[in-house]
């Protein structure tokens, strides 16, 4: 459920600017950034770390003579989800932290909301005293809260005296699915092995192990997902792939895409979870800098030629492809799309899904969109040469085409598309700019601490170059890194931005095309035109306190 829009509060704005708290210049930013919501203002405040959750609340608080709570330090009792049903909670961004025997203590956004008060006193049926804390500080008490009864219906749904049905399986997977949307995992792997049946999720890139079963409830689970895809329930020696949708997880629609492989110990399942509320991001908030957004949003304006997203599976590149169409919708032009899947509804867009079986391709459906008077067309992915081609004659008679590339840099973009068949003098007329990227993990608000490297202490792989960029003329840098809390699950981490190099096709690089030039050339050329590398932009996100060091290399040498 999602909060309600409140228009930015000036009185905290001039708060923080008086107390000498966050400065001008950030907090024009910030505003901007923004766009004047109040919870998005929060957001960015302690994200980009010029507050702590618990300092924005103690002025907030402050602002308006209210109480303020801070939750971290709060145990907050098992009983308190009992007390208030989880929708009414996020509903009304209030959360129970405290009960004693005359009074529950309960954190809110609206601690002076008469109607809210009375509700609860009779819910509640004794004395209620509010506090403040922040919309986001509350909405992760209340999901870390609700959590623990998740937890513990996935551990009573696998308990050996709840095995004798099919509704154990039907409650384990349905648990399964709530504490994975809850966790922001994006895929679900069910794996068995000679023992038992692993569960884990990725969150951030990252796979964690959730908890175990045995293999007669993967039997009974197998079946329920296989029914629910539509695939067949008798078939377990081939892969398939299938998809269903969930109405009401959390409440959220939520598509969930199934893969199923056969294995030695039986049948793999991946599940991909897409939530409709993880709907496309705007373009301010993927990571670019701001030379980096003032290039992309110069390019995006281009009435023709090409724009290429490039990087490995899972590396953001939909995303970048669906924020830049967010930016360039208006009503004036027609933006179409092919991809495989429809990650997310783009209003305003026609977006094709790709279904081989009855004949529809990338290069097909890229086809029929080209007579389809669209003025901009993204193509998920240029995969062979057939959309390759398409793609490249879109682009040469009137149309701005977006698309994705695997490749591991920008540089290798140009290469790529001369083995597809495509000529030099194609290329050069129409790639208007490659962005490679990755996504890398970003240092938990929370928990967050700075500390000083030496030089020396450095990591050995990181060029001279690279180190003289950190550090400067000293000897030493100081940085950041997470200590590890339950708001992160004790990784230091949560959530993720990107890195990017952004490769702007210039004359001298048009040149290098037309002589097939191979791609650690273009990239020298590149970086002679004033091209910032990937691991340049993440040292210096790890310089801003966004990310670490190590997190940056563990994504390029990926």
């Amino acid at each position: 459920m999602t909060l309600t829009q409140m228009p930015l509060d000036e009185n905290l704005v001039t708060l923080l600017r008086t107390a000498n708290i966050v400065s001008d210049g950030a907090l024009e930013t910030l505003r901007e950034q923004s766009h004047g919501d109040q919870a998005q203002f929060e957001r960015l405040l302690v994200e980009e770390g010029h507050v702590t959750s618990a300092q924005l609340g103690m002025a907030i608080a402050q602002e308006h003579g209210w109480r303020a709570v801070d939750l971290a330090k709060e145990v907050i009792p098992d009983n308190a989800s009992s007390l208030l049903p989880e929708p009414f909670a996020l509903h009304h961004t209030v959360v129970v932290f405290r009960v004693a025997d005359g009074q529950v203590d309960v954190a809110t956004i609206h601690p002076d909301d008469a109607p809210l008060l009375r509700a609860l006193r009779k819910k509640f049926g004794r004395d209620v005293r509010t506090s403040y804390a922040t919309s986001s500080v509350i909405t992760d008490a209340i999901r870390r809260m609700y959590d623990r009864t998740t937890n513990d219906r996935i551990r009573n749904a696998i308990a050996p005296d709840l095995l004798k049905d099919e509704n154990s399986a039907v409650e384990l997977f349905d648990a399964l699915l709530l504490h994975a949307a809850r966790q922001h995992a994006s895929d679900i792997h069910i794996e068995p092995n000679a023992e038992n049946v692993l569960v884990r999720e990725r969150v951030d890139g990252m796979l964690h192990t959730v908890t175990t079963f045995s293999r007669a409830v993967h039997e009974r689970m197998a079946q329920r997902i296989k029914v629910l895809a539509n695939l067949a329930s008798d078939e377990h020696a081939v892969c398939q792939d299938g998809k269903f949708t969930v109405q009401n997880l959390d409440g959220k629609r939520a598509d969930v895409r199934v893969s199923i492989v056969p294995t030695t110990h039986g049948e793999d399942f991946v599940l991909r979870l897409l939530i409709s509320e993880r709907q496309a991001m705007p373009l301010d908030s993927l990571g670019f800098d701001a030379e980096q957004r003032a290039v992309v949003e110069e390019e995006i304006q281009k009435s023709w030629g090409m724009i290429l997203v490039t990087g490995p599976t899972g590396s953001g590149k939909t995303t970048s492809l669906y924020a830049t169409v967010l930016k360039i919708q208006r009503e004036e032009i027609s933006i179409a799309s092919i991809e495989d899947p429809v990650e997310y509804d783009l209003p305003g867009t026609n977006q094709i899904q790709v279904h081989e079986k009855i004949g529809v391709t990338f290069a097909t459906g890229l086809r029929s969109l080209v007579r389809h008077d669209p003025n901009i067309i993204l193509v998920g992915e240029i995969r062979d040469p057939d959309t390759a081609g398409i793609a490249v004659n879109a682009a040469l008679t009137g149309h701005l085409v977006l698309s994705t590339l695997h490749t591991n840099d920008a540089a290798g973009a140009i290469p790529r598309l001369c083995d597809m068949g495509i000529e030099p003098f194609l290329l050069s007329s129409t790639v208007n700019i490659v962005i490679a990227q990755r996504l890398v993990r970003t240092i938990c608000a929370r928990c967050k601490e700075s500390y000083e490297v030496r030089v020396a202490d450095l990591p050995k792989v990181l060029t001279p170059a690279a180190v003289s960029a950190l550090v400067g003329k000293g000897d030493s840098v100081r940085l950041f890194r997470g200590k590890g809390c339950p708001l992160c699950n004790h990784t230091g981490f949560r959530g993720r931005t990107g890195i990017f190099e952004l490769l702007r096709v210039t004359n001298p690089i048009r040149a290098l095309v037309m002589k097939r030039a191979d791609a650690d050339t273009i990239r020298t050329q590149a970086i002679d035109d004033g091209m910032e590398t990937m691991i340049e932009d993440g040292l210096q996100k790890a310089k801003e306190g966004v990310t670490t060091i190590e997190e940056v290399l563990r994504v390029i040498r990926q």
